[in-house]
């Protein structure tokens, strides 16, 4: 549809050059859509990561490089600060009061920091929420909301996700985290 009131948001994309064909299926006639180069994917991420905050950019920049810094050198407290500063300055009517959500802003923030993310990570045993990859370390999170992060790191052991990084030659780290409903933000977090 080309109606202005009724266009088509990956067609739009598309048109615009935002995204393109990466792969095509002929069995199934499946397109898969991409973004056609690097600067184009950090562009759009950094605007989706703006839409959800109203930092000014300089202090978005701060954020970041202290998320940045603190994953590099396993600083967890500093790295929750600043993640808790970011969720701090959402609109609390952004939050559709789901893990889900709560999983996309921290997917938007780190997608933005160029660090290799992966979420809904499979394994034998279930799905981790997010798996975060740096030169020395790999991050295994699991979010729960208005629970605990004790019950986090419970479903990480009880299902063993860490198994599957244990011949990396880096430290894996388990990251259980709680977000609170009504405060829109981390309510507590524990690694191990």
């Amino acid at each position: 549809s080309y109606e202005i009131d009724n266009l088509n948001i990956e067609s739009l994309l598309y048109q615009t050059g935002y995204l393109t064909i990466k792969d095509y299926d002929p069995e199934t006639q499946e397109y898969t859509l991409s973004y056609p180069n690097k600067e184009v994917r950090e562009a759009f991420i950094r605007r989706l990561s703006g839409f959800y905050s109203e930092l000014p950019a300089s202090q978005m920049s701060i954020i970041f490089r202290t998320l940045y810094e603190s994953l590099q050198n396993n600083s967890l407290d500093d790295f929750f600060e600043a993640l808790k500063t970011y969720y701090a300055n959402i609109d609390y009517d952004l939050k559709n009061k789901t893990e889900q959500c709560y999983h996309l802003i921290f997917y938007l923030v780190f997608t933005n920091l160029s660090f290799r993310i992966n979420t809904e990570v499979k394994s034998n045993k279930g799905r981790m929420d997010a798996v975060i990859i740096t030169p020395e370390f790999i991050y295994i999170f699991e979010f729960k909301l208005d629970k605990s992060a004790e019950a986090a790191i419970a479903q990480i052991k009880e299902q063993e996700y860490y198994q599957k990084y244990l011949l990396e030659k880096k430290e894996v780290i388990l990251v259980g985290v709680n977000f609170d409903s009504k405060t829109g933000q981390i309510e507590n977090w524990i690694t191990e």
